[in-house]
């Protein structure tokens, strides 16, 4: 691109008048620097002696860390590409903080400030062919989410047109394309004179004079006499000089830029954005304005950010496929009550699977060690037994390390910590949900001699009858992931800490890390895949599979921050699992210990350096070079109190964070097999974490996460005596939303009830053949390094399956009909064939359950859950539901329906953890 001397100059003048930057300013830059508003960041300040701040990838890249990091700098004006500046306008912002414009561009803008954010949200539009910015405006607070933001006005010194196909202006509120003229626009494109003639054309409302300025550039006419500007990559530097007026020249106005964009003028001669003229589509004979749809999409409260597309589908036909991106805000501002519905019904749907999964018998013969239904995500085989004793050691004996008297478990399962633990206690209280766990612990206690044992049927959130500071120890190992979400963590908690006496603490182990689940996810499904599978086609396993995520998975930093919720906390330990053997179990969890602070003294961390001699190592320092055993001639040779040892790269996780950071690059490896060579070839697996354990050294060994890092990398402290290592304390300007530090487990349950309402949505407002074949509800849509919409990296909608000679076949009975009814409503998708696998449309155990209680409530049979996995075709299923109505078989269970928490009649305890599929 070449573009003219002035056209910079013009826009860092222009910004400077239009958002009063002076020297005392501090700005930002964040976008890539392959994005033109990169030097939009920097020359405005520079120019004016601001300060530009620069963040971290890692920051950059995160909502709420940006948020709380433009607060923390102090920062009062930010640019931030569309994608993100959505993200960080759902937000609640301090009324303090400096920031007071937010400027945005690079996307169709869909979201409007709240009236309660302190600063002015400014929405910029702009193609690169005219420097970075062509029209302005700032976006007002609204409640109307059917309004959306417009793109302003032109900027200083630039002309826009909107013309119909024969270069006519079309009238206020008429749809035409825009076309840019002034001192902003290229020369053209750089050796490519075919395409500047098609784009860059004459301009027929030529103005009089080809040096038209406004007030804003006549009053800097005298600066620029003394400024000489050298071309400087995609800006200009300037130099003091006397002879440089000739350097700087307006566009002459005689060639305008036809952008390909759709707009047009609102009452208020804003300019609305629609579109572009290349996204409209013909299918089926119809021509169809994608820019419409996503119009009207967006203009949906649930909806966030939506790209629609044209498909083929597996038959070769075009189809319409719209990607939505849900509006975290709207399931808690505008649908609680069906948020408790959906969070009411995974419990009850967990509990429905625990039941089955319990009443199969033990695979080992010693009744305390009842492991049923702990499969590998990997295999979804049986976790082997010794290493689920292995792991059942290590936990019970990080809570007897504690020395508890008085316990009360959460969700205790088969008991298989109950059974190590309580005898070694006063009082063990242990409950659950499942009223056939705890009948098999029943029937095993007397055998080892465990008075001291009450059990009792209880939800997690449920404490009444608890009396108040009754334990030194409540427990909850394994269980925390199958809670709905964080909110209801946070409530089962608050519970805990009010049942826990001072002194006491709360034990959450085996908690899934959320900086590794995309690691974890990757690591699974690269083990399971062919390897002829395409790359492409394994990286959109991983992303659904990350967006279907049905179990609660939570960032380390979140029980540190509880201590501002729960001032009782004196303490926060977290610990990675400790274990020989290498599985999920120990690779990609932890356990996390919140100390109740004592009435007399607070818990006994780790001395600080005061008390002695204190050395702190950085492993990626390469000045240090590293190793197990110079570590351990450091301690023996220095008589140190404390060693800390930061940044450790983590030998089990590595090759899984490997995985997931090549398969994020679009089209590095065309097929599963490549990355599977490629991750096999990793070097530098880093240090097991057990290998500190076997060091022969005077010390007590801590080893926790390393700032929640999706490296999977550890901190390692060595301290003398009976001394533990707590978490900092967490600032107070860094707390964020409780639901930013974990997943949202029923955000794909809620995706495929919101589905159908989006089809009856946009039939109200379209005809039939614009309305999506199909909709592929996503977390966040892909963007680029730009922070554009990478459409290129959206995952392609499931193909109609092809696997029988016939293709899709039609339900022939009346008992397929409402199978197919059934099927189609819990996966939420449009069409199904009797033909089609349940899991291969996307089912999962969950929505196993869901399916059983449906087939109950309509068939009036009682069909057990296994028979989903034997039979996962409606051909299958069909006919098993056939033969349980002919044998008059009796419901022996109550369906599975919304129930408030008053009127439930049986109290049921929160998910216990002792097995689950976790396929």
């Amino acid at each position: 691109m070449e573009i003219e001397h002035g056209s910079l100059l013009n826009l860092v003048f222009w910004h400077q008048r239009e958002f009063g930057v002076s020297a005392g300013d501090r700005a930002t830059q964040i976008a890539a620097i392959g994005f033109d508003a990169c030097g939009w960041e920097i020359w405005p300040y520079l120019a004016a002696g601001a300060s530009i701040y620069f963040p971290e990838d890692d920051i950059r890249r995160d909502p709420e860390k940006l948020q709380n990091w433009l607060v923390s700098k102090a920062i009062t004006i930010s640019f931030l590409p569309t994608p993100l500046a959505e993200k960080v306008l759902l937000l609640d912002w301090p009324q303090t903080t400096a920031l007071r414009i937010l400027l945005t561009g690079g996307e169709k803008l869909q979201q409007h400030p709240l009236k309660s954010h302190p600063f002015k949200l400014v929405n910029n539009y702009g193609p690169t062919e005219n420097t970075v910015v062509t029209t302005s405006g700032y976006i007002p607070a609204t409640e109307q989410t059917d309004i959306a933001p417009t793109i302003g006005h032109p900027i200083a010194n630039t002309q826009i047109y909107i013309l119909d196909k024969y270069l006519q202006p079309v009238p206020v509120g008429v749809v035409g394309e825009l076309y840019i003229g002034g001192n902003g626009l290229a020369r053209g494109y750089l050796n490519r004179p075919d395409l500047t003639a098609q784009r860059f054309i004459v301009n027929p409302f030529k103005p009089n004079s080809g040096t038209i300025l406004n007030d804003l550039f006549r009053n800097r006419q005298d600066a620029c006499s003394t400024t000489k500007f050298i071309s400087c990559g995609t800006g200009i530097l300037p130099v003091l000089d006397n002879d440089a007026t000739s350097q700087f020249k307006p566009n002459s106005g005689e060639r305008i830029y036809k952008t390909g964009d759709l707009v047009r003028y609102r009452a208020d001669r804003n300019l609305e954005f629609l579109g572009r003229l290349d996204e409209q589509v013909k299918i089926r004979g119809f021509r169809i304005e994608l820019g419409e749809i996503e119009t009207l999409l967006t203009q949906h409260p649930a909806v966030q950010q939506t790209v629609a597309i044209a498909s083929e589908d597996g038959q070769g036909d075009k189809r319409l496929v719209a990607y939505i991106a849900l509006n975290p805000e709207y399931s808690v501002a505008r649908e609680k009550n069906q948020i408790m519905q959906l969070q009411d019904e995974q419990v009850l749907q967990w509990q429905m699977l625990y039941n089955e999964t319990y009443n199969q018998p033990a695979v080992d013969s010693d009744p305390t060690f009842n492991i049923v239904g702990w499969n590998s995500s990997y295999t979804n085989q049986p976790i082997p037994a010794e290493q689920m004793r292995d792991w059942a050691n290590n936990q019970a004996a990080q809570i007897l390390a504690l020395q508890p008297s008085r316990v009360l478990e959460i969700g205790c399962g088969t008991g298989l910590l109950l059974f190590q633990i309580a005898s070694r206690c006063t009082q063990y209280c242990g409950t659950d949900f499942s009223p056939i766990s705890l009948n098999y612990i029943q029937q095993h206690l007397a055998n080892q001699e465990l008075a001291n044992v009450t059990l009792l049927q209880k939800m997690a959130t449920d404490f009444e009858g608890v009396e108040t500071a009754a334990f030194d120890a409540v427990i909850l190992n394994s269980v925390v992931q199958y809670f709905p979400n964080i909110d209801y963590l946070v409530q089962v908690l608050e519970g805990a800490v009010k049942a826990t006496a001072p002194g006491g603490f709360i034990f959450i182990g085996d908690v899934r890390s959320l900086p590794l689940l995309a690691a974890f996810h990757a690591s699974v499904q690269l083990y399971q895949a062919e390897p002829s599978l395409a790359g492409e086609q394994l990286q959109q396993r991983v992303q659904m599979q990350i967006f279907q995520e049905t179990e609660l998975v939570i960032e380390p930093e979140f029980f540190s921050a509880l201590k501002h919720r729960f001032p009782q906390i004196g303490g926060v330990e977290i610990q990675l699992i400790r274990g020989s053997h290498h599985n999920e179990l120990t690779d990609f969890r932890y356990n996390a210990i919140l100390h109740i602070a004592s009435e007399t003294a607070r818990p006994k961390s780790a001395p600080k350096g005061e008390w002695g001699a204190e050395k702190r190592l950085d492993w990626l320092d390469e000045n240090q070079n590293m190793t197990v055993t110079k570590v351990q001639e450091i301690l023996l040779q220095n008589q140190l109190d404390v060693l800390r040892i930061a940044n450790v790269p983590n030998a089990r996780v590595t090759a899984a964070v490997k995985a997931a950071e090549l398969l994020s690059v679009v089209d590095k490896f065309p097929t599963a097999g490549q990355l599977q060579k490629a991750v096999e070839k990793v070097e530098d697996l880093g240090v097991d974490p057990e290998a500190w354990y076997a060091l022969e050294v005077p010390y007590n060994v801590n080893i926790s996460w390393s700032n929640s890092d999706s490296q999977g990398r550890y901190d390692v402290v060595f301290a003398r005596g009976e001394t533990r290592d707590f978490v900092p304390e967490t600032r107070t300007d860094n707390l964020r939303p409780w639901r930013s530090y974990a997943n949202n487990p029923l955000q794909a349950k809620a995706a495929r009830k919101l589905v159908p309402q989006l089809q009856a949505y946009l039939a109200e407002k379209l005809p039939e053949y614009m309305i999506p074949s199909a909709f592929v509800v996503l977390e966040s849509l892909p963007v680029t390094a730009n922070g554009k919409v990478d459409r290129l990296a959206l995952p392609a909608p499931e193909p109609i399956k092809l696997e029988w000679a016939g293709g899709y076949v039609a339900p022939h009975t009346s008992i397929e009909e409402v199978l197919v009814k059934i099927w189609a409503e819990v996966l939420g998708i449009k069409r199904v064939g009797i033909r089609d696998n349940f899991f291969e449309l996307g089912g999962h155990s969950l929505l196993a359950t869901q399916l059983v209680s449906r087939v109950r409530d309509a068939f009036g049979v009682e069909l057990p859950l296994r028979r989903v996995f034997e039979a996962p075709t409606i051909a299958e299923l069909s006919k098993i539901v056939e033969s349980l109505k002919e044998s008059d078989a009796k419901i022996k269970a109550p369906a599975l329906v919304p129930v408030s928490r008053e009127n439930r009649r049986v109290k049921l305890s929160s998910v216990n953890r002792e097995s689950k599929e976790r396929g």
